[in-house]
């Protein structure tokens, strides 16, 4: 069961770089991976945004209905995501996560 109040879920806001040249094929494999990922229960939703001014950047949103713990565990062993790795590894530059409360907490609740 979802729990939707503030801060009882995660968003993940990556800022990826990728190699020179490799965006495209990082693409695909970030799309294989939510399409493994999205099978996963505590999973809500994802977006990739590719940079207009920047073609070797992308930013991609992630939302968890599970705290950041439980989360991180469930990446941390899951088979789909150790691969995502080893592939990420060879076609980026940079990736910085941040880990977000969700839901958010604007719009303010009524009350």
């Amino acid at each position: 069961m979802r729990d939707d109040r503030p801060g009882t879920g995660t968003a993940v806001h990556l800022f990826i770089r990728a190699k020179p040249g490799k965006r495209h094929t990082l693409l695909t494999h970030i799309a294989d991976l939510f399409d493994t990922m999205r099978a996963e229960p505590t999973f809500v939703s994802a977006a990739v945004h590719p940079v207009l001014d920047a073609e070797d950047e992308l930013h991609v949103y992630e939302i968890w209905s599970e705290p950041r713990a439980a989360l991180e565990m469930r990446l941390k062993v899951h088979p789909a995501f150790a691969r995502y790795q080893k592939v990420a590894a060879d076609l980026v530059v940079m990736m910085r996560p941040t880990f977000l409360a969700h839901p958010p907490l604007w719009p303010a609740p009524d009350g």
